[in-house]
């Protein structure tokens, strides 16, 4: 199987909300957060990850410039809670960038 967001091969199978990869359990707060993606599967990291973007997004700059555009960061969509479907580069829902 392979992870959705990193690409890299899992040497276990199942879909986010009904991980396999290891016997530990998530934060409510971070399994609620993983029903609202469009990732279907992901690596023990990537999840390891969105929950430091979860604990992190309080602290984090929410935007920067590039040139004259404003980039929201995924810190910013994250804290947002949903995703808008717009296919922002900063997308941590997995929505296709």
């Amino acid at each position: 199987m392979i992870c959705m967001r990193c690409q890299s091969e899992m040497v276990a199978s199942g879909r986010v909300g009904e991980c396999t990869i290891e016997t530990e359990s998530f934060p409510i707060e971070l399994e609620t957060y993983l029903r609202q993606t469009f990732f279907e599967s992901l690596c023990k990291r990537c999840i390891e990850e969105l929950y430091q973007l979860a604990l992190d997004s309080e602290q984090a700059d929410e935007f920067y410039f590039e040139g004259p555009l404003l980039v929201f960061t995924s810190h910013y969509h994250f804290k947002r809670g949903y995703c808008c479907r717009s296919k922002c580069r900063h997308c941590p829902y997995g929505y296709a960038k």
